[in-house]
């Protein structure tokens, strides 16, 4: 989306619109490890 020329549109599956942008803030923050590793026990 960086180099987009024109309006993006982000479609969210969520329950609600606070949770969407909660999912939304999550996956494009500034971490970019790979969560799956932190999640396997």
């Amino acid at each position: 989306m960086s180099r987009a020329k024109e309006t993006t549109h982000i479609h969210a599956v969520a329950d609600n619109l606070d949770q969407a942008a909660d999912g939304l803030t999550r996956e494009w923050g500034t971490e970019r490890r790979q969560r799956w590793i932190l999640d396997t026990d």
